[in-house]
């Protein structure tokens, strides 16, 4: 059985002002802006004794 972990906090997702313009020529004459975006994202990492491991089957809290 395969183990997934995960372990970050204060995770922060933000979109770039100028993501359309990043994105565009990824995919010439698809409106690839309309499905995905550019962004940073920041997370602070958990010390390995506090994080949580589940497997695909198991369900995550």
């Amino acid at each position: 059985m395969k183990q997934y972990i995960y372990g970050f906090v204060n995770i922060l997702i933000e979109i770039k002002e100028n993501s359309n313009e990043i994105v565009t020529d990824w995919v010439p004459g698809f409106p690839i802006s309309n499905y995905i975006a550019s962004a940073t994202v920041q997370a602070e990492k958990l010390p390995n004794e506090e994080k949580k491991f589940f497997s695909k089957e198991s369900e995550r809290d």
